[in-house]
C-alpha cells in the first residue's frame, strides 16, 4: 500500500512541476544574484542528510552479503606479491581505469598508504562514494530543468527530491543501492553516465555544432 502512497506523491510532485513550468512560461527569465546560493544550500542540506543517514544505517555488511566478496578481493590485493602496492606497481597497464580490477587496487592501495585494515576503510570510502552519486543526482536533476522557468528554489527543491527518493527508493529489493552497492565498483558507473549526459545536452544546446567539440 506504501508503494501506491509513494506513486503517487511522485505523480502530485510532477503535476505541481509541470503546472508551475506552464504558469510561468511567459515570465521574463530573471537572472537572480542568488541562484548559485539557493541550490547549493540545498546541495549542502543533501549532503547533510545523507550524513546523518549514513552515520544511522551505514552500509550493508551484513553475513552473508555480497560485500564481503568484494572486501575480499581487495584483501587478496594486499597479500598478493604480484601487485606490490607498497611501491605503486599495481597501476600498470593490465589495471585499465575501466575495469572492475582498479577499484579494488584503488581501495588496497589506499589502505596500504594509511596502514589499516581495508574493513575500517569502509564507512569512510562509502560515504565519499554515496555523497558523490547523491551529488551527481542532485545536480543532473537541476540540469534537466535548468531551461524551465522557475525559481532557483523549485529547481533545488526538485534536486532534493529526486536525491531523497533516489536513495530509498533506488535498490535491490528492500536495500539501498547507495547503502548495498556503497563499496562495489558499480557505484562509479552512474555519476560517469549522467556525466555523459549532461556533456551531451550541453553540446546539443549549442549553436554551432560541429563532432570535434563533442570530442573535446
Amino acid at each position: 500500500q506504501w508503494i501506491v502512497l509513494l506513486n503517487a506523491a511522485i505523480a502530485i510532485l510532477v503535476a505541481i512541476v509541470l503546472s508551475l513550468s506552464l504558469r510561468n512560461k511567459k515570465r521574463p527569465l530573471i537572472h537572480r544574484r542568488d541562484t548559485h546560493v539557493t541550490t547549493n544550500r540545498y546541495f549542502v542540506l543533501t549532503i547533510l542528510l545523507f550524513g546523518v543517514y549514513h552515520v544511522l544505517a551505514g552500509p550493508y555488511t551484513e553475513i552473508p552479503s555480497d560485500f564481503w566478496r568484494h572486501l575480499a578481493r581487495v584483501q587478496l590485493l594486499l597479500n598478493n606479491d604480484e601487485y606490490n602496492i607498497a611501491s605503486g606497481s599495481n597501476f600498470s597497464h593490465r589495471d585499465s581505469i575501466f575495469s572492475p580490477s582498479y577499484i579494488y587496487t584503488l581501495y588496497a592501495y589506499l589502505s596500504r598508504i594509511l596502514n589499516i585494515n581495508p574493513l575500517l576503510l569502509v564507512p569512510t570510502t562509502t560515504l565519499v562514494t554515496g555523497t558523490i552519486f547523491l551529488a551527481t543526482i542532485y545536480w543532473f536533476s537541476i540540469r534537466l530543468f535548468s531551461t524551465h522557468r522557475l525559481f532557483s528554489s523549485t529547481k533545488a527543491l526538485i534536486g532534493l527530491l529526486a536525491a531523497i527518493l533516489t536513495l530509498f527508493m533506488f535498490g535491490t529489493s528492500t536495500f539501498s543501492f547507495v547503502r548495498y552497492y556503497g563499496f562495489f565498483p558499480s557505484i562509479f558507473a552512474f555519476p560517469l553516465f549522467y556525466t555523459s549526459i549532461v556533456i551531451f545536452l550541453d553540446y546539443l544546446e549549442k549553436e554551432n555544432i560541429s563532432y570535434k567539440s563533442l570530442l573535446l
